[in-house]
This record gives structure tokens, C-alpha cells and sequence, in this order.
């Protein structure tokens, strides 16, 4: 499990009969929980679901017609892989691929869907961790977010491209 904090950009292209595009980006919240096991010494497959969420984003590009707030939040539901070069020691890196999902605060936007944006994410991570106990580490996180999503946005149609980067505090039970 981790918490942290980082940078979120987001471009959002929507089509149809009300065209525009916008682009928001700021300081974001991170929060992600991995459950997994060893496969071998070193070498950890997870389930992980992360979220990276922007609170009053900073807009640039905006040419809706209408302008709703738009502070993006972006969940990864991912396999995640994570390895130790050194089974004893505490760097580790590795990355997760999965589905990703970009929504609004649904009191926002009354155009936007309940489900938000679906498409792929991808997320690298290195970092390294202090073994406090038999079973436990705590540690930092570096992580870098991509990922690309489209859905259906009022008559029309939604695309969205998110970048971020997050550093997180880890607590690992091994």
C-alpha cells in the first residue's frame, strides 16, 4: 500500500455536436493497494488499483462552449509486477498494465457519463525499501502514469490522454 502526492495533466478532446477541447493539470493526490505474492525470490506479481485525482486543476486550450469545472481523476485496475534485483536488499522496480479509467466528480459535468473514460494505463515504478521487521518494509515510491481512454460524453464523444508523476510513502507485508 502507498500514499503520496505528484502532478496529473490531462488532454481531452470531446467530438460531436459540441466539439472543444480542453487541458487541466495539477498537483494531485495518490493513493494505491496491491495484493500479491513471490513467484520467486525477488520477483512479486500483484493485483493493484491506484488512483491519481487532481483537485482544482489549472485549464488551458479551453474551447467548450460551455465550461464546466474539470478536475480529472484517473484509477488504474492493473496487474503489476515488481522486482528485486537483490531478493534481501530494498530496491526494487517495475511497472503495471491494466485497465484505466478517467472520470469527473459527477457534480461537475452533467454531460459526462457516470462511468467516465475506459482505456489502457500503464505505470513504471522504482523505489526502494527499509525492512523494519521480518515481514514489513516501509520505503519511497517514484511513480510515472499513462494512459489513454475515450467514451461517450452527452451526444458525442470524449478522448482523453493523462501523464502523471507521484511520490509515494510505502508500507510492503512480505
Amino acid at each position: 500500500m502507498a500514499i503520496g502526492g505528484g502532478y496529473m495533466a490531462t488532454a481531452t478532446t470531446l467530438e460531436g455536436p459540441t466539439p472543444g477541447k480542453v487541458d487541466a493539470a495539477g498537483g494531485a493526490i495518490a493513493i494505491e493497494l496491491s495484493i500479491g505474492g513471490a513467484l520467486s525470490p525477488g520477483i512479486i506479481l500483484a493485483g493493484s488499483y491506484s488512483v491519481l485525482s487532481v483537485g482544482n486543476a489549472k485549464l488551458t486550450n479551453d474551447t467548450r462552449a460551455q465550461r464546466f469545472p474539470h478536475d480529472p481523476g484517473l484509477t488504474l485496475l492493473a496487474a503489476m509486477l515488481d522486482v528485486y534485483p537483490n531478493a534481501k536488499g530494498g530496491f526494487h522496480l517495475g511497472g503495471a498494465l491494466g485497465l484505466a479509467s478517467v472520470s469527473m466528480r459527477q457534480d461537475e459535468d452533467p454531460r459526462a457519463t457516470s462511468r467516465g473514460q475506459t482505456g489502457l494505463g500503464l505505470a513504471p515504478h522504482v523505489g526502494y525499501e527499509w525492512w523494519v521487521s521480518n515481514y514489513w518494509g516501509l520505503g519511497v515510491l517514484g511513480r510515472f502514469a499513462f494512459a489513454q481512454t475515450a467514451g461517450d460524453y452527452g451526444d458525442g464523444k470524449e478522448k482523453d490522454t493523462v501523464t502523471g508523476a507521484s511520490i509515494l510513502f510505502s508500507a510492503t507485508y512480505n
